[in-house]
């Protein structure tokens, strides 16, 4: 929730407070012990072992094909379902 709009955390509806108040005791502890740093790189680890980010061309059926070194990477498998984000990429 955006903070300025909503004011402080006892303003907001009373079924967020408990919510807001557990993420903000661990965020604050997770900080005061030093792992924020190893909490952003696992963060990263995990998304880089686990994203394919490549430029790919539209065929005319439009399709697009996965690199062979991505899907062997990501251990993808015929039959297997991936999420897919497109955007257009101007030249």
């Amino acid at each position: 929730m955006n903070y300025a709009k909503n004011g402080p955390m006892d303003e907001q509806p009373a079924e967020l407070q408990p919510i807001s108040r557990a993420l903000s005791a661990w965020f604050t502890k997770t900080i005061s012990e030093g792992k924020f740093p190893l909490l952003i790189r696992e963060t990263i680890q995990f998304y880089l072992r686990h994203v394919a980010v490549f430029k790919a061309r539209v065929l005319d059926n439009n399709r697009i094909t996965i690199p062979k070194e991505e899907v062997d990477i990501l251990g993808i498998r015929p039959g297997n379902y991936v999420a897919v984000i497109l955007t257009k990429v101007e030249k």
